[in-house]
């Protein structure tokens, strides 16, 4: 924008670099010098005959007052119905859609509603001429990702290192203007998990750290995710991007934790009279409700629909999704001479709403016993390492490791 309130005293100091527009200016150049104006939109047609017919009509029967300051509860409707039928996305027409005269009102309109001082507004460069004046005028502070030609992808680390305490809002458009890129849900519905060294027990009332385990956990979750994968499970991880991160499928997670048992131990022995070590018919399935203040009680499945946490439908496909990856975990771990005792899993809903397997496959929620051992003496290859002071944690992750590379090495 051209500066032009430089010397207005009324004009307060975070708008004086603002001034006409630079579709204002692109359109009086193209004036000027008989060019073509390739810097602004403009209909090459009056558009159908039938709609001027029919704000004519509207004019002359007197509907020509000042609308509902929501706007017409007709075109709110029409609007609500339009956002469903093309975008499957359901908005109340009474509580969550406003008429602007053009998406810059609306912008600015939304901006000044949310954004205080010194709060910080990320948009991605290049960006519509208009934010950065609104964010100004809002008395917000912009911050900006640029977007690397030619593709105009972005980096999420540039995007993760902007935001902090103070980023109240993420401006994105899609089409984005002006570049006209198409963002994709692989571009922004991804995620970064980093693996801790942390290990806790018993509701986090034992605390430690353990060198090397994050990346343990992560290293033998992404080769679990992978072997997974080739079994039609969908799981939200996409890739390692290091020895600690990997990056993964963002998904609105589901409160529940799925327990499938196929050896009696741990707290189904100190709740029922089944003795440890107990091979079990058939898997059995324990819910959890997260919730640390609760602290994470078992649920039913009436219990888990009085809550409205998922339906009957979703639930069933969650536990049938479970027995799948129990058949598949057994044998694998076997083939490595491990026990699969017992695990946790988590799920979640993806863009789709889509249920999909989150969270991680490890030592850390897999009860894993080494089938190497004489006189069936157990020897455990996970947290209970911890959980029972038991020591060796990092070499019984470090020998899990070992197996599943070895297993999986190419011949």
């Amino acid at each position: 924008m051209n500066v032009e309130h430089s010397g207005d005293p009324y004009i307060k100091d975070s708008m004086r670099e603002f001034g006409e527009t630079i579709f204002a200016e692109m359109s009086a150049l193209a004036v000027n010098t008989g060019a073509i104006n390739l810097g602004q939109g403009f209909p090459d047609t009056d558009g159908p005959r039938e709609i001027a017919e029919l704000a004519i009509t509207a004019i002359r029967d007197g509907h020509n007052q000042y609308p509902p300051g929501l706007g017409i509860k007709k075109l709110r409707d029409a609007i609500s119905h339009h956002q469903m039928r093309f975008y499957g996305l359901d908005f109340d027409a009474e509580t969550e859609i406003l008429v602007t005269a053009g998406a810059t009102e609306a912008i600015a309109a939304s901006l000044l509603a949310i954004c205080e001082q010194v709060d910080e507004i990320i948009t991605f460069e290049p960006y519509y001429d208009s934010y950065a004046a609104s964010i100004a005028l809002a008395g917000g502070v912009r911050r900006v990702v640029t977007l690397n030609t030619p593709e105009y992808t972005f980096s999420i680390d540039d995007l993760e290192k902007l935001i902090n305490v103070k980023t109240k809002a993420i401006l994105l458009n899609s089409p984005h203007n002006p570049t006209g890129k198409v963002f994709t849900h692989d571009d922004i519905d991804k995620v970064k998990i980093e693996f801790k060294d942390d290990a806790t027990a018993f509701n986090a009332l034992k605390k430690e750290k353990f060198e090397g385990k994050g990346k343990l956990n992560c290293l033998i979750s992404a080769r679990i995710f992978e072997i997974l994968i080739k079994k039609n499970i969908p799981t939200h991880f996409i890739e390692l991007e290091n020895e600690n991160t990997m990056i993964a499928k963002k998904i609105k997670v589901i409160p529940l934790e799925i327990v499938l048992r196929n050896t009696a131990y741990g707290s189904l022995c100190k709740q029922t009279t089944i003795k440890p070590g107990t091979l079990l018919s058939k898997p059995l399935i324990d819910i959890y409700l997260k919730n640390d203040e609760l602290n994470d009680p078992l649920v039913t499945k009436d219990r888990i629909e009085l809550m409205n946490i998922l339906s009957s439908h979703d639930l069933e496909l969650i536990i049938n999704l479970t027995l799948k990856i129990n058949v598949i975990l057994k044998s694998f771990f076997k083939n490595i001479q491990l026990q699969l005792v017992d695990f946790k899993l988590e799920f979640g809903y993806d863009f789709r709403n889509n249920i999909i397997l989150g969270d991680e496959i490890s030592p850390d929620n897999c009860r894993l016993w080494d089938l190497n051992q004489k006189n069936d003496i157990i020897v455990s290859l996970d947290k209970d390492r911890f959980r029972n002071d038991l020591g060796g944690l990092i070499e019984a992750y470090s020998e899990i490791h070992r197996r599943i590379n070895d297993f999986l090495k190419p011949n």
